[in-house]
């Protein structure tokens, strides 16, 4: 994951760009990409998501911000 403050213009008519994921694996794990699309989507778009964001000073408040926020888990 990354932030750019200033935004990535991607050309286009689209607004800028402020929060990026990247995601890479191997063929063996071909499928975990939509469960954890699926989970950056719930993270992203939940109420407030953007302002907390914004607010993190580091990149372990980054971190924690993702990978603590409330989602639903398979069990």
């Amino acid at each position: 994951m990354a932030r750019a403050h200033e935004g990535i213009d991607f050309g286009g008519n689209s607004e800028l760009v402020h929060i990026v994921f990247v995601l890479a694996g191997t063929m063996e794990e071909r499928n975990f990409h939509l469960k954890a699309l699926m989970a950056i989507t719930e993270i992203t778009t939940a109420s407030g998501f953007d302002g907390l964001w914004a607010k993190c000073r580091t990149i372990q408040g980054l971190r924690d911000l993702v990978l603590l926020s409330k989602r639903r888990r398979e069990g």
